[in-house]
């Protein structure tokens, strides 16, 4: 009897675990899965970077060339640097979700990532697209206070950006600047000379 009972307990189980599993998996059928990667692509695939900020009139184009990377904007181009832009492609296919932002027009208002306001990056491979990510609203918390040492470091920040994919509805936080790194100053990536630089600092 026992083992009787024991079966019917655990049937019945089963079943409410099933139907559980079914209402999570196809309630809302426009949800998306939790990412957590935001994109997932070789680097060394990508032979084209497309930045274009809504506020800064034309694109910046970071194009390979055989072996080396050109940046363009408009009708200026320069050679870039090509440790900048594996910096650039490395952080995007190893960038991590902090958490789940939100989703839709509302979330993307709050998060500066509506099309008139963020920076779009299309990166390409062989002139076919692979993935635009939109890059919104940047956030940076101080950290909290510690105990005072004797021999204390000054400590990091937490920064945080929130990003979207062309094609879907939800918002994702993310570690870092983006906006620093995918800049729309075609000046931020070309290689310069020494007396370039020391003119700057003048």
């Amino acid at each position: 009897m026992f083992k009787k009972f024991s079966s019917g307990i655990l049937i019945i189980i089963l079943a409410v675990l099933m139907i559980a599993y079914v209402i999570v998996r196809y309630s809302g059928s426009d949800d998306r899965t939790f990412r957590d990667k935001i994109l997932t692509i070789d680097p060394l695939t990508i032979t084209e970077i497309v930045i274009k900020d809504p506020h800064k009139g034309e694109a910046v184009i970071l194009k390979l060339s055989g072996t080396n990377w050109f940046v363009s904007q408009g009708s200026t181009e320069f050679l870039a640097d090509t440790n900048i832009v594996r910096r650039m492609l490395d952080q995007l296919s190893n960038m991590p979700t902090k958490r789940y932002a939100g989703k839709g027009q509302d979330a993307w208002v709050k998060y500066e990532l509506t099309d008139s306001v963020a920076s779009l990056v299309t990166l390409k491979a062989a002139e076919i697209k692979v993935a635009e990510i939109y890059i919104g609203k940047f956030a940076y918390n101080m950290p909290k206070e510690q105990q005072q040492q004797v021999q204390s470091r000054q400590q990091r920040g937490d920064m945080t950006s929130y990003v979207r994919l062309a094609g879907e509805k939800d918002v994702y936080a993310v570690e870092g600047f983006l906006k620093m790194s995918f800049s729309s100053d075609i000046n931020t990536y070309r290689i310069r000379n020494q007396q370039e630089d020391e003119a700057e600092k003048k």
